[in-house]
């Protein structure tokens, strides 16, 4: 007899129930059909954009972790945060995904408006109710915008009634989880009565995972697993020791999966996705002052003069280029597991930027390889409230948190730290009555 629920409680059972742990048992992914068409088994398959990949899982050998030790358990889970962007361009999907793409995130200030809150789990920005969602995919489910066409639980499953099924013709639980906002599917197995088959030398099915290429994809793509004691794991019983479990995390056989477009497969150009600060929030500590950008995928940190940064006068705005001040500025590209980086650009000393100024971040083809764009953001020190003008509202602002030492220094905090010592005190607030009052500054393009 066969049960399926829910995945989450088979990483529980790893996680409470670790003897030791070993990594000999091997877990492979083959492609078995194309578009519902069988093929030879295959750890590398070529398809055309569009098309549908069905993978099948095998385990085998896990004797090498624990003699004699019967396969209880196992779990995997797909890895797409690398999985589904590795190829040129384009991106795979999980059977049934029809979502809006999600960001990755800091904070929800450098989220769009469709997917304005930053999931801390996950680290991606999701929506938090579907008014947010944009027509296309109007419902807000798992944190993410979903489409029409979306179906959760199709692309994982596992065929208990295969011969070769890891625990053909016992009684056993199957699971199997969708890609929430962490773009991880899971599914798994446990044998219920009993401690489940003996290794007998050969591979046996763990499950069936489908992928499709999207219609723009190309290049090769690397199907990936997490490996982990509660993501992809096998548990191994003694049965002369129930109370001791074996832990095994296998070693991956990946599958490729390479996407032939017509014509070249040239990398678009990365495009800026968010920034921070947005256009109403000012820059506000005297230096050390951070703008992030986020872009759809990775960048290489520009050098002085790839892009420029110039204070935004009146002529700026009419095309003329003013004093470049790039050079003054450091520049790191932090890259994430999603493949969506941001680019920090601080202000490391005080006296490049002008109090109550806006400034232009712009890369107008001098960055290779990245879309055009300009960022304008307003330097104004100690103006918190976003009005665009510094008063006693704004001294109040750094009043609330005085004193902040050290360890109280988190990013709301921190943002306070006006004069950039470490520690809130009197002195921010006394740096901040400098520039009180301070008239608005409006931006000065039409």
């Amino acid at each position: 007899m066969h049960k399926s629920m829910g995945l989450c409680w088979l990483g529980v059972i790893a996680a409470v129930c670790i003897g030791s742990r070993g990594q000999a048992a091997t877990l492979t992914a083959l492609a078995v059909a194309v578009n519902d068409e069988p093929i030879a088994p295959t750890a590398s398959v070529t398809i055309s954009p569009g098309d549908s990949v069905t993978c099948e899982f095998y385990l085998a050998g896990w004797d090498n972790d624990f003699p004699q030790g019967p396969l209880k358990t196992y779990q995997v889970t797909i890895d797409g945060l690398a999985s589904y962007r590795s190829g040129t361009a384009g991106r795979l999907e999980p059977l049934g995904w029809d979502v809006l793409w999600p960001l990755s995130c800091t904070a929800s200030d450098e989220c769009p408006a469709a997917t304005p809150e930053c999931a801390p789990m996950t680290g991606m920005c999701g929506c938090a109710t579907s008014e947010s969602c944009p027509t296309d995919y109007p419902t807000c489910a798992h944190s993410l915008c979903i489409g029409p066409d979306h179906v959760d639980y199709q692309a994982a499953f596992v065929d208990v009634n295969r011969s070769d099924f890891a625990h053909f013709g016992l009684d056993a639980v199957t699971a199997s989880q969708p890609a929430f906002a962490s773009l991880a599917t899971g599914w798994g197995s446990v044998a219920l009565i009993g401690h489940g088959p003996l290794d007998t030398g050969g591979q046996v099915y763990a499950g069936t995972y489908i992928v499709r290429a999207s219609e723009d994809a190309c290049g090769t793509f690397t199907l990936s697993v997490r490996l982990s004691d509660y993501e992809t794991f096998l548990l191994l019983f003694d049965a002369d020791d129930p109370a001791n479990p074996f832990i095994a995390v296998p070693t991956f056989e990946p599958l490729t999966i390479a996407v032939e477009a017509d014509g070249t497969c040239d990398a678009p150009l990365t495009v800026l996705q968010s920034y921070f600060p947005p256009r109403g929030v000012s820059l506000v500590r005297t230096h050390m002052n951070t703008i992030s950008l986020v872009f759809d995928k990775p960048v290489v940190a520009p050098g002085a003069g790839q892009i420029t940064i110039m204070e935004l006068t009146n002529d700026v705005c009419a095309g003329v280029a003013g004093p470049d001040l790039s050079d003054q500025f450091e520049f790191t590209a932090i890259d994430d597991q999603v493949g969506l980086p941001r680019l920090h650009i601080v202000d490391p000393v005080k006296g490049i930027l002008q109090h109550a100024r806006w400034y232009r971040i712009e890369n107008a083809g001098g960055w290779a390889g990245v879309e055009p764009f300009h960022v304008d953001v307003r330097f104004m020190i100690g103006e918190f409230s976003g009005d665009g003008v510094v008063t006693f509202a704004d001294l109040g602002a750094v009043r609330a948190r005085v004193p902040t030492g050290p360890s109280g220094m988190n990013d709301a905090n921190r943002r306070h730290d006006v004069n950039v010592d470490g520690v809130i005190t009197f002195a921010d607030m006394g740096t901040v009555n400098q520039y009180n009052p301070t008239p608005s500054f409006p931006h000065p393009c039409p």
